[in-house]
């Protein structure tokens, strides 16, 4: 295979690992958009019922309905930009600050966690460079790392007879020149059970009687592609994984 034809290739791959992971927080994100379309609809309703009693009806409450169904809109409206951002990213460069782009990351697949009632713990340094990448590659980065982690929390929790702790710790910090990012997940050990096989776009664990893709593909051929590293580290006791990040400031 040509290296033309191999780049080519490589492109296509990322591409459609970007979509299926777009695809797989779909869910997240229609029960945030749930919420303020149900909210406006209560409010339009509200609305009818006081128009039928207008001599009633004091203008300042009149105003206050506007209101909610006005930040709705704009709940709305950031949601839906922000999927459109993910899925016709700009041409241009832009510097990324790594404590929105976790944030926002947390924006599109936060309900997963909290419905599982898996803990976040974020330990990032206020003083932080911004780093050089995208902004919308590196979320595309800590979303395939964030789901990553979900999914080997539900495994282990699915597969152990016992309680176990629910929990992703997320650290980022600078050094000399870069920010190192290190996620810290307590589920299924599958860095050193597939720590090979792991850099594979089509590579899935069947686990408890489901099958589903875990890799680090996308983030990899991202932060590689900016001149950082990733690394899928081992854990001594056997437990959790963890990804550290070295992102170029």
């Amino acid at each position: 295979m040509s290296v033309m034809v191999q780049e080519e290739t490589e492109k296509t791959l990322l591409q459609l690992s970007k979509n299926a992971l777009l695809g797989e927080i779909t869910s997240s994100v229609l029960h945030e958009l749930h919420q303020p379309l149900t909210s406006i609809v209560l409010d339009a309703g509200y609305l009818k019922m006081l128009a039928e009693q207008p001599d009633e009806t004091a203008p300042e409450e009149l105003r206050k309905v506007g209101d909610d169904i006005e930040n709705d809109v704009f709940r709305f409206q950031r949601i839906t930009e922000h999927l459109r951002a993910l899925a016709y990213p700009r041409d241009e460069t832009v510097r990324a600050d790594v404590a929105e782009t976790i944030e926002n990351s947390f924006k599109l697949v936060g309900e997963q966690f909290r419905a599982r009632g898996i803990q976040v713990e974020l330990r990032i340094d206020e003083t932080l460079p911004l780093v050089a990448i995208d902004t919308i590659e590196l979320e595309y980065v800590f979303l395939n790392l964030i789901t990553n982690a979900r999914k080997a929390i539900e495994a282990r929790l699915a597969e152990s007879v016992v309680k176990c702790e629910k929990r992703l710790t997320i650290e980022a910090r600078q050094t000399a020149d870069a920010v190192v990012v290190k996620m810290t997940d307590t589920g299924a050990n599958y860095t050193k059970k597939y720590s090979t096989k792991l850099h594979s776009p089509l590579f899935t664990i069947a686990a408890s009687g489901k099958t589903f893709t875990y890799n680090v593909f996308v983030a990899e051929h991202i932060i590689t592609a900016c001149g950082g590293t990733l690394e899928m580290l081992l854990h001594a006791d056997g437990a959790g994984n963890t990804a550290e990040l070295m992102l170029p400031i």
